[in-house]
């Protein structure tokens, strides 16, 4: 009986460390790949050649489209939107865009367009603090949101 036992308790310790071998591996694997993507879509956004911003006037309407080239240096497909709020009171502000699911070792270009119709009245007041969002998902593992003012984009175009 005791020579059962002790098999029993070899194979579920055999067990137990091969199911913490495996979850290390899984939590590393999903932290490698967070990084990675985080260190490509950090080096697109600051790089020239990887994005585009574009400025059209039309009358006291102004269009902003940015286009961006979004890596995935990671091993799981990642997920990047950008919006902006419900128009503002006045209706001056509206934004387009459509999420890109980039997979593994590829890229895909993330297209966002801002339309501020009147661009006097957008920067003397305080529609200038209207925010927009950035989210990436590193789906089903983890997401991460970054907040931006969209006065501060146009300032920048300027």
């Amino acid at each position: 009986m005791k020579t059962r036992s002790r098999r029993a308790e070899l194979a579920i310790h055999g067990v137990s460390i091969a199911v913490a071998v495996i979850v290390v591996f899984s939590f590393a694997s999903v932290f490698y790949s967070a990084y990675a993507d985080y260190r490509g879509i950090s080096n697109s956004v600051s790089s020239p050649e990887y994005h585009h911003i574009a400025r059209t006037m039309n009358g006291s309407a102004e269009t902003i489209t940015v286009s961006l080239t979004i890596p995935n240096n990671g091993l799981y497909s990642i997920t990047v939107s950008a919006a902006c709020p419900e128009p503002d009171a006045e209706g001056n502000i509206t934004c387009r865009s459509s999420p890109v699911t980039v997979p593994a070792g590829q890229q895909r270009v993330l297209t966002f367009v801002m339309t501020v119709k009147d661009l006097a009245l957008f920067e003397n007041s305080l529609s200038q603090q209207v925010n927009g969002t950035v989210s990436i998902q590193l789906a089903p593992f983890a997401s991460m949101t970054v907040t931006y003012g969209l006065g501060n984009l146009v300032k920048v175009i300027k």
